[in-house]
């Protein structure tokens, strides 16, 4: 019998939910490799919510089942967060000098999760999914060299990552110091890389630079896709501008407060009845900046991502920090939604700018671009429709997961 292991440290408070870009890439994952194995067993590198007590495997197994729609037995690997210390020696030069000490390549090497890995790997799997460089990295510590066929998908090329991070940390001038535990995620992306036998990544952009630069083999890219919409909505006369985004990720966060803050006033002065709309879990963060603001609404997790995109005139990424591609986009695009994005919130993407999409950076430009198609319906209606057209070509989840059926086999 043939077992596909999956190892993640991500795990959905609530399956129902669960829509986060993160964990679509994990779910297309699971349903390109899924069909190659007689059974799927997930290891969740994380503790299960409290209120689901000692039946939490039971209700990982129904969530996977009702929402993820595949049958899969679910094991729970955890570890209590390590004593906090605040020594020069544990806060800066260990994370630089040793990956398994470094708070991005090794958080899931704790005595708890290497065990936990080594119990899964002693089930003898077929194969092996590690999604993200914490599980693949905790893998090749805790098997020793001895794998079996392991596909790595490294959605963020997390030491790029690490170093647009730093500047946003509140820790004062001292936070760059931090700077050096970027080489301790690379060596780690090295070695999980070396170890796996192929390593994914989101975009052509990230596999040149690894490949090329970094001297890393078999990189292949797997795009983040959606389901494209049948119908496009194309022409909403509403001034509504969406921005859809998880407010517990930071990236979003940051986002978020830059659109409300130094974006919005700008908008509202030359438009007036324009509305801001944010949608996504969180958004207790942004309260005060919206209490604050005029035209701006933030409801939180909304189940119908359908009827929001359909009724919003101008769809907007205000990413800043961080890496990756981001599935927003894809969506807005499926939909023939105008665009307007930061060039790190389209990185990665092909849309190009003035073709698919405004790409604007500082508040001004940014917020002249909002206001640009909700004053121009014809030209938002031009940007829609060759975005979408990009959607579909490129984005389309079924040719995504079938892709990766053709490129895997155990």
């Amino acid at each position: 019998m043939k077992t596909l292991l999956v190892v993640t440290e991500t795990l959905p408070e609530d399956f129902a939910k669960a829509n986060q870009g993160i964990v679509q890439r994990l779910r297309l994952f699971i349903d390109g490799l899924a069909g190659h194995a007689d059974r799927l067993r997930i290891l969740f590198m994380a503790r299960p919510p409290k209120e689901v007590g000692a039946g939490a495997q039971a209700w990982a197994q129904d969530g996977i089942r009702k929402h993820w729609h595949q049958e899969a037995d679910v094991d729970f690997c955890f570890a209590p967060p390590p004593a906090e210390s605040h020594s020069f020696w544990s806060h800066y030069v260990a994370p630089a000098v040793s990956a398994q000490r470094n708070g991005v390549s090794g958080r899931l090497c704790r005595p708890e999760h290497l065990q936990g890995l080594r119990q899964a790997l002693a089930r003898k799997p077929a194969a092996i999914l590690a999604h993200r460089l914490p599980s693949m990295y905790a893998l090749t510590v805790a098997a020793r060299g001895n794998l079996p066929k392991v596909y790595f998908d490294l959605d963020d090329v997390e030491h790029l990552r690490f170093l647009r991070t730093v500047p946003t940390l509140p820790y004062g001038r001292g936070k760059y110091l931090m700077v050096p535990q970027a080489a301790a995620i690379h060596w780690a992306e090295r070695r999980a890389a070396a170890a796996a036998a192929r390593t994914f990544v989101c975009s052509e952009r990230d596999r040149t630079y690894l490949q090329r630069r970094l001297g890393l083999p078999r990189i292949e890219v797997i795009p983040n896709a959606v389901n494209v919409p049948d119908q496009p909505a194309f022409g909403v006369p509403e001034r509504t501008v969406l921005f859809v985004g998880v407010l517990h990720y930071e990236p979003n966060l940051h986002g978020a407060q830059w659109l409300i803050r130094d974006v919005w006033p700008l908008v509202r002065r030359a438009v007036p009845d324009a509305r801001l709309l944010i949608v996504g879990d969180g958004e207790a963060r942004i309260a005060a900046d919206v209490a604050g603001a005029e035209g701006v609404t933030a409801p939180g997790f909304v189940p119908d991502l359908d009827a929001v995109y359909r009724r919003s005139g101008v769809v907007c990424c205000p990413i800043r920090v961080g890496s990756g591609t981001r599935i927003k986009l894809i969506e807005a695009a499926g939909y023939g939604k105008a665009m307007v994005s930061t060039t790190i919130g389209a990185e990665g993407l092909a849309f190009e700018d003035g073709r698919h999409a405004l790409i604007r950076d500082d508040a001004t430009s940014f917020a002249a671009g909002i206001v640009e198609l909700l004053r121009d319906p014809v030209r938002a209606e031009s940007l829609g429709v060759a975005a979408r057209q990009l959607a579909v070509g490129g984005y389309a989840r079924q040719s995504v997961i079938e892709r990766i059926d053709t490129t895997c086999g155990f």
